[in-house]
């Protein structure tokens, strides 16, 4: 655990403790915040938390249920909004901390605002794009990793078949009990399908999970109970909390796997709407990313965030090795010319 990172609790006042893992010094840094998806935990993140803490505060979080968080009982503990504001107070702890000035006498300055680049994956991602919109003051630059808007989703389904067909899982975790017992089932085999499969799994036989890697998230989820609060996200889906409709008015770099098993590449150009009218995907800035499905994200994208000059602030480190060969997309949207 040294080597990837210090672990911590950030406390809410609307839930208790978040999980977190940290790297990177001094606080000043800028405050990298990292959001996995199902059915993983922080650990998906370790990676990016070596390669980039030596320029940023990284800070990959155990989302609500999940890993070391709590996991309150009851569905509506895990509302979107509700989890949206975990996020939100986990931004405003971790933000810069009061300056004190110097000689005698000095006095301590209030905080700067707190303000994060926010990455997210799957449903992380998901959130990613609600905080954003909802909270742009607290996010300077917005990273997404095949997660869709729910602006969008809904009305891509209901005109692409296959869309409708990928994501049918989702009708059957609205069920009671009975998802829980089919991804349980047989030490977990179908998690295990989805995190390590030839389909589902890393496209790259190199840089597939091993059985450890595997264990790292079934851990949590074989606890009594413990597949029930990621769960309670999906179940929560369909209620009727508000979808902001502003466009994140900040960066946003947007990465899609182009065989993705559960989303449509064709969900790229209709993203786009989420964005600014200014917003551009040029075609010409894709290129390939190996498609990992829903495993881990492992190594940042070489080349700067755009709308930002000066050192690429997701740059691979120095040395790193070009993406693995596979398949895939990535879309960049800008906002502004």
């Amino acid at each position: 655990m040294a080597l990837l990172g210090s672990t911590g609790t950030c406390t809410s006042r609307t839930r208790g403790c978040v999980s977190t893992t940290s790297r990177g010094d001094p606080p000043t840094a800028p405050l990298l915040l990292l959001l996995h998806g199902f059915p993983q935990n922080w650990f998906c993140w370790r990676h990016l938390l070596q390669d980039l803490g030596t320029r940023y505060r990284v800070v990959a979080l155990d989302l609500r249920g999940y890993g070391a968080s709590e996991k309150p009982p009851g569905r509506d503990s895990y509302r979107l909004e509700v989890l949206l504001e975990d996020i939100r107070q986990v931004i405003e702890i971790l933000g810069p901390p009061p300056v004190v000035g110097e000689g005698p006498g000095a006095t301590e300055a209030p905080p700067a605002s707190s303000k994060c680049i926010l990455v997210g994956h799957d449903w992380g991602g998901l959130l990613a794009w609600e905080v954003a919109s909802s909270h742009p003051e607290m996010v300077e630059k917005l990273v997404i990793m095949d997660a869709p808007h729910r602006a969008v989703m809904a009305g891509f389904m209901a005109c692409h078949l296959s869309q409708l067909l990928r994501s049918s899982y989702i009708f059957l975790f609205q069920l009671p009990w009975l998802p829980e017992l089919l991804l349980s089932l047989a030490d977990f085999e179908l998690v295990r399908t989805a995190l390590t499969g030839s389909w589902l799994g890393i496209q790259n036989a190199a840089q597939r999970l091993t059985e450890q890697e595997v264990d790292a998230y079934l851990y949590g989820l074989s606890q009594p109970g413990g597949l029930t609060p990621p769960l309670n996200y999906y179940r929560n889906l369909f209620r009727d909390t508000p979808i902001p409709r502003e466009p994140p008015p900040l960066p946003t770099l947007l990465l899609w796997g182009a065989e993705d098993a559960f989303l449509d590449a064709r969900l790229v150009p209709c993203l786009r709407r989420c964005l600014r009218p200014t917003a551009r995907l040029p075609a010409a800035r894709c290129r390939p990313l190996a498609a990992r499905g829903p495993a881990a994200p492992r190594r940042p994208p070489a080349g700067p965030l755009p709308g930002h000059g000066g050192p690429p602030p997701l740059a691979a480190p120095r040395g790193a090795p070009p993406p693995a060969e596979g398949r895939g997309a990535v879309g960049w949207g800008r906002e502004g010319a």
